[in-house]
């Protein structure tokens, strides 16, 4: 039984500020396709491979740890060797959950390094600089995560369906990811992993330590649903248009 693949590429770089952890191990079950929403292909690539390149372009991030099921072990292997991904150093199996998965890649970090950053494997569009200045923060304030306002008016409603209060969206947050933290805070929040935590943040939050939000970018789709795949490949199209200008 295949577990993982390990020391995918060596390096004679210095220690990694950052252990980038790139969650990819869910099934997508909303795509309703017999292709798992991180490999379906968007301009040409993988999912995957988009997700995992944004990151590979970021300097204070020395490795990735990738986390897939265990039947996507080859797969992701062959994804990784065919882009030239050679921050991917360790591939791993997930567990059942995304916490779990999230648990498995924290015991593959570098001991060196300082910071751990956790990203879904299926946000391709996020930004480089996004995720500096999201490290950044971390090593700041412990823990740090990019989130967005609401754009549409939030309404809270009742168990019947009706209007009770129009909720301010000065005081909400859409979170993303990547969300980043100081190594031993969240080591520290996973030693007492709860399951229905929806988020990284959420542990972290309940060891008392706060998450101070880096602002995102509303681009940073997480492809959900098969009308997600055309807001992303107009976005990655648009990217690479201004890049050659």
């Amino acid at each position: 039984m295949l577990d993982g693949i390990k020391n995918l590429f060596s390096s004679d770089e210095p220690d990694p500020v950052c252990s980038a952890i790139v969650v990819a191990a869910g099934k997508g079950e909303r795509m309703q396709s017999e292709v798992k929403k991180q490999f379906l292909p968007l301009l040409g690539m993988p999912v995957l491979a988009h997700t995992l390149e944004a990151i590979e372009k970021c300097p204070s991030v020395g490795e990735i740890i990738l986390v897939v099921s265990e039947e996507d072990l080859l797969t992701a292997k062959d994804i990784v060797l065919a882009t030239g991904l050679d921050k991917v150093k360790t591939i791993i199996s997930g567990g059942k959950t995304r916490g779990e998965s999230v648990k498995k890649g924290l015991s593959e970090v570098s001991d060196n390094a300082s910071i751990v950053l956790i990203h879904d494997g299926v946000r391709p569009c996020v930004k480089a600089s996004l995720i500096e200045e999201c490290i950044k923060n971390a090593e700041k304030h412990g823990a740090s995560a990019l989130g967005v306002k609401p754009k549409n008016t939030i309404k809270k409603t009742d168990k019947n369906g009706f209007i009770e209060e129009t909720v301010d969206r000065d005081t909400l947050c859409e979170i993303q990811t990547p969300q980043c933290f100081q190594k031993e805070v969240i080591v520290r929040a996973y030693e007492n992993f709860d399951p229905s935590a929806t988020d990284d943040c959420v542990l972290v939050e309940k060891t008392g330590v706060r998450v101070y939000i880096t602002e995102g970018s509303y681009a940073n789709l997480k492809l959900t649903t098969r009308e997600d795949l055309t807001m992303l490949s107009a976005l990655i199209d648009a990217e690479a248009f201004s890049e050659e200008e």
